[in-house]
């Protein structure tokens, strides 16, 4: 609605949406179905577009808008997004990148969640063409790989300073694909 802002709408998204992504988010065939997959590209293209100045845009905003990404690529359209969409992926690695460089622990926490939600179908009867494709396509960029283990790095080398507990357990998944490339 026009008396909604753009972050109370991905506020009341997360609030309603579980962690685990959407239910119920394969289109049911039969007249009155509804094409829940172009619902959801639409939410993804929404979120990517109408971010806001990344620059300007406080980290609890940011912080909301990689939560709500997230929920959105566990479903099975979400996640083929990362690879159908236009200019999806150079627009994800982008706000990555700058999310990134913020490095507040929360933004980087949410940031890698998000890619490890793109790299492991959360999704029943997943396809793993499509996995291999999201894997190679985050994998295939050095810099943008280096950028993403910063955080690691800043808490392996702080892990007895105590900040080390804050380390994302799947962000280990990522360490080890790009140790093979």
């Amino acid at each position: 609605p026009p008396a909604v802002q753009f972050h109370e709408a991905v506020e009341k998204f997360n609030s309603n949406v579980a962690y685990s992504g959407l239910k119920h988010a394969v289109s049911s065939e039969g007249i009155f179905s509804e094409n829940k997959e172009k619902l959801i590209n639409g939410s993804l293209t929404a979120l990517l577009m109408k971010e806001g100045d990344q620059n300007s845009l406080p980290n609890d905003r940011l912080e909301e808008q990689f939560h709500a990404l997230r929920r959105l690529v566990a479903s099975k359209a979400g996640y083929e997004a990362f690879t159908s969409l236009t200019n999806f992926r150079e627009i994800v690695g982008k706000k990555v990148v700058r999310a990134l460089r913020r490095k507040d622990d929360g933004i980087s926490h949410a940031c890698v969640d998000f890619l490890c939600a793109l790299m492991q179908p959360m999704h029943d009867n997943y396809d793993l063409r499509q996995e291999q494709m999201n894997k190679s396509s985050l994998l295939s960029s050095k810099p943008f790989l280096e950028m993403v283990l910063e955080p690691l790095k800043t808490h392996v080398v702080a892990w007895y300073g105590s900040t080390g507990s804050q380390l994302h357990p799947r962000f280990l998944h990522i360490c080890c694909l790009s140790s093979l490339q």
